[in-house]
C-alpha cells in the first residue's frame, strides 16, 4: 500500500481527484491523503487535481511500483563438458520486476550481468554458454537483485579433458591349467 499526502500551496482545497496511472477507478475525496494499493508492478503516473469553487490545479508524477524477485533457478543440471567446449548454464527468474541478473562462471572472467529486466509475467529464461580454459570443478553463482530484496544460487560446472591412449599391462601372459589324474590299480 502506499500512502499519498498532497501538500497544497494552496489552503482552500474542497476536492481532489486521485488517478493512480494503473486504469483503476479515478477516486474522489475531500481528504488531502489516500492509502491505495497497485495490483501490478510497473511504472505509473499520478494524476492529482485539487479543486475548489473558483479554480483548479493539476499535479503529477511518477512512481515505481516493484515486485519481488523470487523464483530464481537452474533450468536444469549444469552438464560436465570437455575443456574448451561451451557449458550450458540455464537459469529461470518466475518472479519480479525491475530486476538485475549476474552469473559468475567461477574461473575469473567477468561476470555476464543482464540489467532492468522489466517486469516477468510467467517467467524469464536466460540460456548462456560459457568455455572453461582449463579442467576443473567451477562453482558457477547467479544473483538477481532489485531495490526490494536479493536471491541467490550456485552450482558446480564439471570440466575435465577426455580420456586419449588408454592401456593396460597384465602381467602374465598365460595361466597353466593343472589336472591332477587319479590311477587306477
Amino acid at each position: 500500500d502506499v500512502n499519498f499526502v498532497w501538500k497544497f500551496a494552496f489552503p482552500f482545497v474542497f476536492r481532489y481527484q486521485w488517478n493512480f496511472g494503473d486504469h483503476s477507478t479515478i477516486q474522489n475525496t475531500t481528504n488531502q491523503s489516500i492509502t491505495y494499493a497497485y495490483s501490478t508492478a510497473g511504472v505509473h503516473c499520478v494524476l492529482l487535481t485539487g479543486k475548489n469553487a473558483i479554480s483548479e490545479k493539476l499535479a503529477t508524477f511518477k512512481i515505481s511500483v516493484l515486485s519481488l524477485v523470487g523464483g530464481l533457478s537452474f533450468v536444469s543440471k549444469i552438464a560436465p563438458a570437455q575443456t574448451g567446449a561451451s557449458t550450458r548454464i540455464g537459469v529461470e527468474v518466475r518472479n519480479g520486476s525491475d530486476f538485475n541478473v549476474s552469473v559468475n562462471y567461477g574461473d575469473g572472467s567477468p561476470p555476464v550481468v543482464i540489467s532492468r529486466v522489466d517486469d516477468v509475467l510467467n517467467s524469464f529464461v536466460i540460456s548462456l554458454r560459457h568455455n572453461y580454459s582449463s579442467p576443473g570443478q567451477y562453482n558457477v553463482s547467479v544473483k538477481a537483485w532489485n531495490a526490494l530484496n536479493t536471491e541467490t544460487i550456485s552450482s558446480i560446472a564439471v570440466v575435465q579433458d577426455p580420456v586419449w591412449n588408454l592401456t593396460f599391462q597384465v602381467s602374465k601372459t598365460s595361466i597353466r591349467w593343472r589336472e591332477e589324474r587319479k590311477r587306477k590299480i
